[in-house]
């Protein structure tokens, strides 16, 4: 009998020790509260939730813009929820099964630990009393400049200043994309007990170093999950004095979050994207979309880049859907570190720019 109890009770210390479920093999999702925090007065830069759908093999991080509200006469969400409770608990109908804080020093340091993110720089960038200048192309950012790039405030014309907040979520999410795209190239590196050590120190979380582990390899293994990234959809209202400011729905999101479960075996077929020519080849870019149109995507635009030298062929993807990246990768016979993340509110959900690397033949085959 003592031997039974001994053995129900390691069962159940176990079960509590994995909440949520394994990361892997649980047939429920799993949920983990996300938020980027000023260490402080609070104030949250970035709050979400990470939904793990492990017998798909899809993760989806959803985020709530902190600069909208509930209600004009309300502070925004970065002041703390308050009675308004946790939004995406409202959103998702349960609560989080884990949960990871991180400072803004913080994610500068873990983005350091590895090695870097490169990115893809559509327009030269440079913020008012920012310490960097982002100009086009491809760059390396540092952690501090991922940090700057992803919380800085740009700017936008008198009246519009909310379109500033709806930027800087899109700017943080395409950084985090980016990263996740790059982890696996990045784990031989990482993967090392006093890496993982270091990296977890920087969290505030109930993750065990152990599970934290599990969570990177997801993302980090040859064989990583798919990730999406949405953001809740936002109305414009009209507080004091005329200001234009951001509202919430929480209604609006729900939706948009189980439509997007319903979704989850559906396959990625036919999103819109446009060519660039950036080369001094005549009509490649409208050579491209004969070949590529209706083969999972729909070329809507041709035109040409604003270089005739731009030296490697390139895919930017705008919606935050790593099938859709794959999907262009294969497509176009791209390698993986052609493949970047820039989100935006466009109708447009990628963007490739032809490089004089570019082959024709790669798109002859069937």
């Amino acid at each position: 009998m003592k031997r039974l109890l001994t053995i129900l009770i390691g069962l159940m210390l176990t079960a509590c020790s994995f909440g949520g479920g394994d990361f892997t093999t649980s047939e429920d999702p799993i949920h983990i509260r996300l938020s980027l925090q000023d260490k402080n007065d609070k104030s949250l830069f970035l709050y979400g939730r990470l939904v793990i759908f492990p017998t798909e093999r899809r993760a989806l991080f959803f985020f709530v813009n902190t600069e909208a509200r509930t209600e004009t006469t309300a502070d925004p969400l970065r002041k703390g929820f308050g009675v308004f409770g946790d939004p995406m608990k409202e959103i998702t109908g349960k609560g989080h099964d884990h949960q990871i804080t991180i400072s803004p020093e913080s994610l500068s340091r873990l983005i350091d630990l590895t090695e870097g993110v490169d990115f893809f720089v559509e327009d030269p960038v440079i913020f008012d009393k920012g310490k960097f200048q982002y100009p086009d192309g491809v760059q390396l950012f540092s952690g501090e400049q991922a940090k700057e790039f992803s919380l800085a405030k740009g700017k936008f014309e008198k009246g519009s200043e909310y379109l500033a907040d709806i930027d800087r979520l899109f700017r943080a999410e395409s950084v985090l994309m980016n990263v996740l795209w790059q982890l696996p190239g990045k784990m031989d590196q990482i993967d090392r007990p006093e890496q993982i050590k270091l990296m977890h120190s920087l969290l505030d979380t109930d993750l065990s170093e152990e599970k934290f582990r599990e969570l990177l390899l997801l993302f980090g293994s040859d064989r990583p999950f798919d990730v999406s990234v949405m953001e809740a959809p936002l109305e414009l209202g009209t507080a004091g004095f005329g200001e234009k400011v951001l509202l919430f729905k929480a209604d609006r999101a729900e939706f948009l979050y189980n439509d997007y479960v319903k979704s989850l075996k559906t396959k990625v077929d036919g999103f819109p994207i446009q060519v660039l020519n950036g080369t001094d080849t005549s009509r490649l870019a409208s050579r491209v979309k004969d070949l590529v149109h209706n083969r999972g995507v729909r070329v809507l635009n041709t035109d040409n880049y604003r270089s005739q030298d731009f030296a490697h062929s390139t895919a930017i993807e705008h919606s935050g859907d790593f099938r859709k990246a794959r999907l262009l990768m294969e497509l176009l016979g791209l390698s993986e570190n052609r493949v970047f993340f820039r989100r935006r509110a466009l109708d447009l959900h990628a963007t490739v720019i032809m490089g004089k690397d570019f082959n024709m033949k790669s798109l002859l085959k069937e």
